[in-house]
């Protein structure tokens, strides 16, 4: 769901981890970019939610309680992301 405010709509998006987090981080420079002004499409910006684990992104979008997730599939060090190519298989979103 949106949450309306003065300018538009506040967006939810989740993201896994904690606050301060690189993926709360890189989660609002993405949607915000890096003046935190609100992007195209954005309304007032956004508010960053944060997950314990991958699966409780996708279940907190699938419940509407979040509008996205914004999430990793592949990582430099580590490569391909496997849980979240399995988790958008199981998720119809």
């Amino acid at each position: 769901p949106s949450h309306e405010q003065q300018s538009g709509p506040m967006l939810r998006v989740a993201f896994q981890g904690e606050r301060g987090a690189y993926s709360e981080k890189a989660t609002r420079e993405l949607l915000l970019g890096k003046t935190g002004a609100a992007r195209a499409g954005f309304g007032a910006g956004l508010t960053a939610v944060g997950r314990p684990d991958f699966d409780a992104c996708f279940r907190a979008v699938a419940s509407r309680e979040c509008d996205y997730a914004c999430l990793p599939f592949e990582n430099s060090l580590g490569g391909s992301i496997h849980e979240n190519f399995d988790l958008m298989l199981r998720y119809d979103l």
